[in-house]
């Protein structure tokens, strides 16, 4: 028989008409099956096969909404197969139309609820869709149909994720790495979970397990790398961040991660050219600017710094490590009188004592329950991770329930930066605080030092207004002296940039029942102490939302 007659014969029946046309789809002949079609469609212009096999062809021919047209018009006529109610949701997620994609599912799952795809399609669609604890649903029915399935857990991990539910996220991609131990995407997810809820140590061995399975993963060396440097671990850091820049040359991260690792191991003049680097591929980002200015200044060149961080704050006006540093490239370069609106500390800071909040007889019945709060809170140990703490121990936010007596704390911190916008944020042309955020949440964390305790100059991003309150003091930071034990002070240039100015410096004697406010971007540090008690002070940064 000709080849002529087998395609006469096939036009004319319409089953295996549509044979041939899956064939001329599956060798990449969409023209020759959607002409096949379209002859079955001369005849039978309802059949439901011809235009859902039609509407996959306009779909893999980039024409979506014609696609959907024609497959929903084949469930029209014939609603019982599976197959085009999947193939519909698809086209519809391609389009970015999730309520399409969801309504077709729900459909599918009529006919068949023990279909895994379709549960698995509309959790998707569902999280798409901004529904997330309906897509974590969804994914649970799915893993009860297919247990095994390891891709389910990890779809259901990053649902739950996304939705703020660190605990259950993790416990479903562990499920997921026990049923495929070798997957590095898994082990990837573990580790991000673990660096959102501070768990620095487990989410660098997650990444690094990821490295082992994918050597070249680049993003598990970049997030490695910053979390080296959050450790302030720069030697561990540099490797991992310049693989991940070899592997995305175009990652701003990654070249910046480079640039703050070789400037905490002192090495600025090959800091400033990955910071260089981080500037060409982004010169509308203040950060990098901003950064590249550090490097200067860290390599002695202040004029260098101010031009390359005031590139950075006509983006951002109000960056705090862009005016911390500003306010020091200044006093090194000689401008004092420049520098002397972001140091005016008298106007600055800002000192402020509370009445005991209710429930409590005296401040000192307060202070006593917050410091108890402090000694017993689950994340307090010493050297806490990224604070300049000597010889004393830190915790993690105290504003996570259970709060206890931080929930007065908390509207301490709120009355007392209302006060503050009202009296020096009004009518000034600060630079930050003329621009006082909208919305912002404060968080909060406490320092115990014991003997010779203190803490080094430092300045607090990325926070806006910063504060402290002291509930626990130990008799020589009262005796007054000169030495003054146990006091803070402003203006100390940061610990870590290597600067020959002379800066003048602004000594507060802290009081039990004090809190001190000061934009974020101050630097300041505790001076040593000699005694037998602690000091327990608590620290606050008033952080903008977005």
């Amino acid at each position: 028989m000709s080849t002529t007659r087998r395609r006469r014969r096939a036009s004319q029946d319409p089953k295996r008409a549509l044979r041939a046309a899956h064939e001329h789809i599956t060798g990449g002949r969409l023209r020759e099956a959607d002409a096949l079609c379209e002859r079955i469609l001369e005849r039978h212009p309802d059949h439901a096969g011809a235009l859902h096999l039609r509407g996959i062809i306009a779909h893999r021919s980039a024409q979506s909404e014609r696609a959907a047209r024609l497959i929903a018009h084949a469930i029209e006529v014939d609603p019982r197969p599976m197959a085009p109610y999947l193939d519909l949701a698809g086209i519809a997620m391609a389009r970015g139309d999730p309520g399409t994609a969801i309504a077709a599912l729900r459909r599918a799952l009529e006919r068949d609820p023990a279909n895994v795809a379709a549960h698995c399609n509309l959790g998707i669609a569902l999280r798409l869709g901004g529904q997330p604890a309906q897509s974590a649903a969804a994914f649970q029915a799915a893993i009860e149909l297919a247990p095994s399935n390891a891709d389910l857990y990890l779809k259901l991990g990053s649902v739950r994720q996304e939705s703020g539910d660190l605990e259950g996220a993790l416990a479903a991609y562990r499920r997921a790495a026990e049923l495929a131990p070798d997957v590095p995407d898994i082990h990837f997810n573990i580790g991000t979970v673990h660096g959102q809820r501070g768990e620095e140590e487990a989410a660098i061995a997650a990444y690094a397990r990821t490295i082992e399975l994918e050597p070249d993963h680049a993003r598990a060396h970049r997030n490695k790398g910053t979390l080296h440097l959050a450790m302030d671990d720069p030697e561990a850091a540099l490797p991992s961040s310049r693989r991940a820049a070899e592997l995305m040359p175009g990652d701003v991260q990654a070249h910046a991660d480079c640039g703050r690792a070789l400037l905490k191991l002192g090495r600025a003049g090959e800091a400033i050219e990955a910071f260089t680097r981080a500037v060409r591929l982004a010169p509308a980002a203040p950060g990098t600017h901003i950064h590249l200015g550090y490097a200067h200044l860290f390599n002695r060149d202040p004029r260098a710094a101010l031009e390359s961080i005031e590139t950075g704050l006509e983006r951002a006006p109000g960056h705090t490590l862009g005016l911390a540093l500003k306010s020091m490239a200044l006093v090194e370069a000689g401008l004092r009188e420049r520098a002397a609106p972001l140091l005016d500390f008298t106007r600055l800071v800002r000192a402020r004592k509370f009445e005991p909040p209710p429930g409590f007889d005296s401040l000192a019945a307060f202070n006593a329950a917050l410091n108890a709060h402090v000694r017993a809170h689950p994340t307090l140990r010493y050297s806490s991770t990224n604070r300049s703490v000597v010889a004393g121990q830190g915790t993690g936010e105290l504003l996570a329930e259970p709060t206890g007596p931080f929930a007065h704390f908390e509207q301490m911190i709120r009355t007392a930066v209302n006060e503050y916008m009202a009296e020096v944020c009004r009518g000034t042309e600060h630079p930050s605080l003329s621009r006082p955020p909208r919305r912002w949440h404060p968080t909060t964390w406490a320092t115990v030092m014991d003997a010779q305790g203190h803490q080094l100059s430092h300045f607090h991003p990325p926070g806006w207004l910063s504060g402290v309150y002291y509930s626990k003091l130990p008799p020589v930071v009262s005796a007054g002296d000169d030495a003054h034990a146990g006091w803070i002070e402003f203006g100390p240039p940061y610990s870590r940039i290597p600067l020959t100015a002379t800066f003048d410096v602004t000594a507060v004697q802290p009081e039990e029942g004090l809190m001190l406010l000061f934009p974020s971007y101050v630097c300041h540090r505790t001076v040593p102490f000699e005694s037998t008690e602690q000091r327990i002070s608590i620290a606050f940064d008033i952080v903008p939302d977005p």
